[in-house]
């Protein structure tokens, strides 16, 4: 190793006696706080949810560690997330879950947008929102809360925003939520004019 490093530097000042007291040299705290912060680094993109941060919130992040803004810089993260081969996740452009329907269906809005009720299994309101996977795309979840207690009578989970796939099998476990505390007389369905809410096998089902 010695020989390859003298031939590539002119007059050969590199000798074997340098490179071996070069090694021997104690690490500086330069030096250990570097590799300290790249293990912090590559720790926290090990992680499900921090994987996906950029530099700016990695940064951020290990301020929230313990590291003090003297110590470690935004441009000295960036650089090192550089040197691992991390990056952040570009989030792009946030999915539609709801698409407009042309029509509401000739379903009016019976209570107003006041999401409000004297009892449960008076009012159920369904929604759709999106969760952003690690590897690939997103994964939707359809949910009925019931307006009362707040809680979640109906939900499910998929790849596709078809009504048969996320909203319809939603409806069916609200609904079977209803049907055993036989309270499904006088029960309010609220949900936006979405396509999936506005398809006719869902208004079947209501």
């Amino acid at each position: 190793m010695c020989q390859v490093l003298n031939d590539a530097f002119v007059g050969g000042f590199i000798t074997e006696r340098a490179y071996r007291a070069f090694k021997k040299r104690p690490v500086s705290k330069r030096a250990a706080r570097h590799e300290a912060l790249k293990r912090d680094i590559e720790l926290m993109h090990e992680d499900f949810f921090m994987a996906c941060y950029g530099y700016r919130k990695t940064y951020h992040q290990l301020l929230s560690q313990g590291w003090s803004a003297s110590e470690v810089g935004r441009d000295q993260v960036y650089m090192l997330m550089r040197e691992l081969g991390v990056q952040g996740s570009f989030t792009g452009k946030a999915p539609r879950t709801t698409r407009p329907a042309r029509s509401s269906g000739g379903r009016p809005d019976l209570v107003s947008r006041h999401f409000q009720a004297q009892a449960p299994n008076r009012l159920h309101v369904a929604a759709i929102t999106y969760v952003r996977l690690k590897s690939w795309g997103f994964s939707y979840t359809a949910f009925i809360t019931d307006a009362y207690s707040r809680r979640i009578v109906g939900w499910t989970c998929a790849t596709s925003l078809k009504t048969e796939d996320i909203a319809l099998p939603a409806l069916n476990e609200a609904l079977v939520w209803a049907s055993i505390r036989d309270t499904t007389q006088g029960l309010i369905h609220h949900s936006d004019h979405g396509v999936q809410y506005i398809s006719r096998v869902y208004s079947q089902r209501v």
